[in-house]
């Protein structure tokens, strides 16, 4: 049995790896990216189409653009279209406009979550904009009453389905071996475990039938008219019905294996059925990580998504483990002496806490990880995914609590204790209710948008929001309303006791378009009372992604740089994504696997003192965690080599800035000079002489400025750094060179 349970641990080993290899990116939920006209865009052509495009792709038969004019009336010529070619794109035909203000009105439905959205904007059409930016309205916090609930159960199914039998597997007959129980004094229990997963496996195909009706009544807003192809099309143009699909195959299989096995006495099916019926269940499991939140990060999809399948294999393990533990409580109760009842007691409790270790250790390690994907910032907690995590981790500890009194109080007391075993009863009967809402709240997590997207929402009605620091100096950027056109800039400094800087000599805000080659616009911010500089009609003109350095000269201490990059698109919640950065999502992947790599050979290190616990399989689990650390490791995104869009990968942040001088110092001021004039002492005589850096460098591009420090310039003595600079290091020398410049062309500038 311990070498079925090695087996087990490398197959799922190798199964995570290669579902994370696989998995594709998507998004999160299907928000607005961009759209075409803008949002509160004033025309002066009538435009022919209006098309959106979406973080995800879209359910074609489920998603729809209306445009409506001032009265109400619909204009559009009703060709609304999912593009073929693009499904994260959707089109709508229009007439010939008259002058008015026009409402874009659009509801769509996830491919991937199966989460439904709906939103509007306004554009101008050769009228005076009448208002500001619409209000960001809240979406519900469910789309459905019966969605959380029907979550939870289909759930709660699925974890007793793959947990029970697992219990049965690693847990109950090792211990029946090592405490001797008769076969026959352990055949109650088994058919117990037999009848409990085939009603597990039942309710879960029963509960998905009535998941997919509920998921199908959000898509088409209607109840009772959804049966036949509504619900077809559900499961098969979205991801998220996909999964579905897989789900139910896995449970039906793994319930009708289970079924045949207990009717055949020989062969190959009647010894290892148990064994396949336990990987299908497991496998239905897995299904629930694909069309989740975690598969809906962009930045981090194949990572969240592991971490999100180690999760419910740990919650499988623990939770299902429990409703096993109690069950074969009930059972034992009824059918084996008290004597021989506490010998078995004894035998499986303690291999059941170290399970119960095991599995606490990658909850809380994947938990943290998720947490880290969902809500990524501190007042994300101040929403409804932010109560539930909250809600959900109280009980968690709950449960650890009694975890603890179960490993260091009752384990102990099982070979000797006649009442032991009852207390051991009544414990897991709470602990089983404390799982159960666990698994709640996670019903309704999953119901509900992450808490990252909300806190996304409340910046985009508070405008664009970046704070920054530069050695002694905070800086707090305020762009209001955030959006295409005309924006207040308000910028608060503060020194870093967090004392407010009202003595500033100069406060620059330096605008960059990074789509397209439009130069950059200077701005200065005055004021200074509390700290507080404002800068009057920051234009961004276009739609596109922005870049903005802040400059702060102070009399008291080192001048200050802070760089920020937003997007600009449809709406205001476009410039207001909290990013994931990639590298750290797969650097916390490999620090979270090789974590649970040395617990685990920390925990069978301990488990060595006792022979009756399988220290090989844990020390083996401990050595395929540590080696997915080291494949991980190879995943991190290496260099930032190529370009995005044509601009610099790195913004010029004050590290990037203070990298790229230590760069410049070292390898360019012999020739170009300290102050990038070309006048340094290694240029003397040089034909032709070394270029004036402050002039050239405003005239190229970034590729242009990469590629002449890469390759150099012919029939010069200006040489190709690539074999000595990485690619980063050229793009923080890049970044120095263009601020530098910019500081020369400020300071030579007229003051206000």
């Amino acid at each position: 049995m311990r070498h079925a349970t090695v087996r087990l641990l490398l197959v799922a080993a190798a199964l995570l790896g290669a579902l994370i290899s696989s998995a594709g990116p998507v998004s999160a939920h299907a928000n607005v990216v961009g759209s075409t006209p803008t949002a509160n865009s004033v025309l002066q052509l009538s435009p022919r189409q209006v098309e959106i495009t979406f973080s995800e792709p879209l359910a074609s038969d489920f998603s729809r653009v209306d445009v409506l004019n001032s009265t109400g009336d619909r204009i559009d010529l009703g060709d609304s279209v999912v593009d073929p070619a693009d499904p994260t794109r959707m089109t709508v035909s229009l007439p010939a406009l008259e002058p008015d203000t026009y409402t874009v009105a659009w509801r769509n439905l996830s491919t991937v979550d199966g989460h439904s959205l709906q939103g509007s904007f306004v554009f101008f059409y050769r009228v005076e904009p009448t208002a500001t930016t619409p209000d960001i309205a809240d979406p519900p916090v469910l789309q459905s009453p019966a969605d959380p609930v029907v979550r939870w159960l289909v759930l709660a199914a699925a974890i007793a389905a793959a947990g029970i039998p697992m219990f049965a597997l690693v847990v109950l007959r090792p211990a029946a071996a090592i405490s001797r129980t008769s076969a026959s004094a352990l055949a109650p229990l088994e058919a117990w475990v037999r009848r409990a997963t085939v009603i597990a496996l039942t309710a879960l195909l029963v509960l998905s039938a009535a998941q997919i009706w509920v998921q199908t009544s959000i898509a088409t807003g209607a109840t009772l008219d959804v049966f036949g192809e509504p619900m077809l099309r559900v499961a098969r143009d979205t991801r998220w019905g996909q999964a579905w699909a897989w789900r139910v195959l896995l449970a039906g299989a793994a319930v009708g294996g289970l079924l045949v096995s207990t009717r055949v006495r020989s062969g190959w099916l009647a010894r290892n059925g148990r064994h396949v019926s336990l990987a299908l269940a497991l496998g239905a499991l897995g299904t629930f990580s694909f069309a989740s939140h975690a598969a809906a990060t962009p930045e981090a999809s194949r990572p969240a998504i592991g971490a999100d399948l180690l999760h419910l294999l740990a919650a499988a393990a623990w939770v299902g483990g429990l409703f096993g533990l109690l069950g074969a409580l009930v059972v034992l109760r009824r059918t084996l002496p008290d004597a021989e009842e506490r010998r078995l007691l004894a035998a499986a409790v303690p291999r059941f806490s170290l399970l119960a270790v095991m599995s606490t250790t990658v909850l809380v390690v994947t938990g943290l990880y998720s947490t880290w994907v969902q809500v990524t910032v501190f007042r994300g907690l101040a929403s409804p995914y932010g109560w539930a995590l909250i809600a959900k981790i109280v009980l968690f500890a709950g449960l650890l609590a009694l975890g603890a009194v179960n490993l260091l109080r009752i384990r102990p007391a099982l070979p000797s204790a006649p009442r032991a075993a009852g207390l051991l009863r009544r414990i897991v009967r709470v602990e089983v209710v404390l799982a159960v809402l666990v698994l709640l709240a996670v019903g309704l997590m999953t119901s509900m948008e992450p808490a990252r997207q909300t806190a996304e929402r409340e910046d985009a009605r508070a405008g664009l929001r970046f704070e920054g620091e530069d050695g002694a100096t905070q800086v707090e950027l305020r762009l209001q309303p955030g959006t295409v056109g005309a924006n207040r800039a308000i910028i608060e400094v503060r020194d870093r006791r967090g004392e407010p800087v009202e003595d500033a000599e100069r406060v620059v805000l330096r605008l960059t378009y990074l789509d397209g080659e439009f130069g950059a616009d200077s701005f200065t911010a005055t004021g200074g009372e509390d700290g507080r500089y404002v800068a009057e009609a920051v234009t961004a003109s276009v739609a596109g992604v922005w870049q903005t350095e802040v400059l702060v000269e102070r009399p008291d201490a080192f001048d200050a740089r802070s760089a920020f990059r937003f997007e600009l698109g449809a709406t205001a919640e476009v410039g207001s994504r909290i990013e994931i950065s990639e590298r750290v999502a797969w650097q916390l992947a490999v620090l979270g696997s090789a974590v649970i790599g040395v617990a685990f050979l920390a925990i069978g290190w301990t488990a060595k003192r006792d022979r009756r616990l399988p220290q090989a399989a844990v020390t083996t689990a401990g050595v395929a965690a540590l080696s997915l650390a080291f494949v991980l490791l190879g995943r991190l995104p290496t260099d930032s080599t190529a370009l995005a869009g044509g601009r610099n990968p790195i913004p010029p942040s004050a590290e990037s800035v203070a990298m790229g001088q230590e760069i410049y110092t070292a390898n360019c001021a012999p020739c170009h000079g300290e102050a990038l004039h070309g006048d340094g002492p290694g240029g003397a005589g040089l034909e032709p002489p070394p270029a004036d850096l402050t002039v050239h460098v405003p005239l190229h591009s970034d590729e242009a400025l990469f590629n002449i420090i890469s390759l150099g310039v012919t029939n010069t003595a200006m040489l190709g750094y690539e074999d000595e600079l990485t690619a980063d290091q050229r793009w923080h020398l890049i970044n120095y060179l263009r601020s530098a410049a910019a500081d020369v062309d400020a300071a030579a500038a007229p003051a206000p």
